[in-house]
């Protein structure tokens, strides 16, 4: 994952609000994860058009904190949820 990268979440991924459970839930074929509230922050800014760096941008003037700490724990934590299959960058290919 880049500044450039656009992520996605894969065919059989789901980001949603779980009633049952009361919290956003990142949904997998395999399991589901509870995301905490900053990984929320920066699920909830995927759409699968927004490259890294306008969400990146956007969670900046949210929390008027400097884009280069965020776009940092944003990268890092980007680039394990596709190491783990369960974000992809759409960008790559195109």
């Amino acid at each position: 994952m880049t500044p450039d990268s656009v992520p996605s979440f894969p065919r059989g991924v789901k980001y949603r609000l779980d009633a049952a459970r009361g919290a956003w839930v990142l949904l997998t074929p395999e399991r589901a994860m509870m995301p905490d509230e900053n990984a929320q922050a920066v699920l909830s800014g995927i759409d699968g058009t927004r490259t890294v760096g306008d969400i990146v941008n956007d969670l900046a003037a949210r929390y008027q904190a400097p884009a280069d700490v965020i776009m940092a724990d944003v990268l890092e934590l980007l680039s394990d949820l596709a190491a783990r299959g369960v974000i992809v960058d759409r960008s790559e290919g195109a």
